[in-house]
């Protein structure tokens, strides 16, 4: 089989992959019996990714994670190396950017658990290290002063961080501090004078806290995955 015949049908093979382990695997044998090729079927790996709805899309890291455990028996370790050096890239494929129309929460607990278990896995496999924090960093309650501040404050969650490395401010101060338009301060200005009026009943408090507790759990978990394992 040449390049091209590869290409094509390793690239038919991912566009309808199962969740299946057996048709994971069988995609990883294919790979492993052609690793000349590896340069041209990784690419295939990376375009079909692009091509692939979301729920392919989990299907194609499974399939990876089936690939790794193979390629460890193999003395050359064929697309081990490229996996890796590419892994933030794969999860924002399969983590997408938000569309205009879909929630953030919706955008970051997509295919996540999936993700974050299949990661586990090539991350035993080839034995990285700091497991134990990153599962007890995934399980906890992530809400930090700073969030619990703009919960009470009704500030609106700050989505650029989940796109971006930048790191959050310290506090709310520095948040309130920073380089914004004149609409954005007298939107400021506003909420801290009608904070007290919009939170004055337990219940409002409490369905405010619920919310910002669910995209703050969002955020940390896909910072994390952005850092890998």
């Amino acid at each position: 089989m040449d390049s091209f015949e590869a290409r094509v049908y390793l690239t038919k093979q991912l566009s309808s992959l199962t969740p299946s382990k057996q048709a994971a695997q069988q995609c990883a044998k294919f790979l492993l019996k052609h690793k000349e090729l590896q340069e041209d079927l990784y690419s295939v790996i990376l375009e079909s990714l692009d091509a692939a709805d979301l729920n392919i899309r989990i299907n194609i890291f499974q399939f990876l994670e089936e690939l790794i455990v193979y390629c460890q028996n193999d003395s050359q370790k064929p697309y081990v190396s490229s996996i890796i050096k590419d892994m933030k890239l794969i999860l924002t494929k399969i983590l997408p950017p938000k569309p205009d129309n879909v929630s953030c929460e919706t955008r970051l607990l997509t295919n996540l658990h999936a993700a974050y278990t299949i990661l586990v896995n090539i991350s035993k496999s080839c034995m990285f290290t700091n497991l134990k924090e990153y599962k007890a960093k995934y399980s906890s309650n992530l809400l930090t002063d700073m969030d619990r501040n703009r919960i009470e404050l009704q500030l609106q969650f700050d989505e650029k961080p989940l796109y971006t490395e930048k790191e959050l401010p310290d506090s709310i101060d520095t948040q309130l501090e920073s380089p914004c338009t004149v609409s954005d301060r007298a939107l400021a200005g506003h909420i801290h004078e009608n904070a007290e009026a919009t939170f004055g009943s337990d219940r409002g408090r409490q369905r405010t806290a619920e919310a910002w507790q669910r995209d703050s759990l969002a955020n940390k978990q896909g910072k994390w995955i952005n850092n890998g394992i």
